[in-house]
């Protein structure tokens, strides 16, 4: 039952894993989404960005789009968030 489920994804037991690519307004508010909706299963391994500036100190980056397709097989990510400005649609498209 549905129930059974978000008891087992908010023990920890069959979740799968995100990342969120930008690290504005956006992306922290889908990473606070995704921590307060924790019966969802999804964990939110980091960040992928493509200029880290110092506004994004506090957050876990993993590396920049070109890393991707790699951060995907490391980490065995199942859903990638796109939160990025609409003037950076060239990024979203490679």
């Amino acid at each position: 039952s549905w129930w059974g489920i978000r008891w087992l994804r908010s023990h920890g037991y069959n979740r799968t894993h995100c990342v969120i690519v930008g690290t504005g307004r956006t992306a922290r508010k889908i990473a606070r989404a995704l921590r307060s909706a924790h019966w969802m299963g999804i964990k939110n391994i980091g960040f992928v960005e493509d200029q880290p500036s110092r506004w994004t100190g506090d957050l876990d980056i993993l590396g920049t789009t070109a890393d991707l397709p790699g951060l995907l097989h490391k980490y065995q990510i199942s859903h990638v968030f796109i939160a990025l400005p609409m003037n950076a649609s060239s990024a979203a498209e490679r």
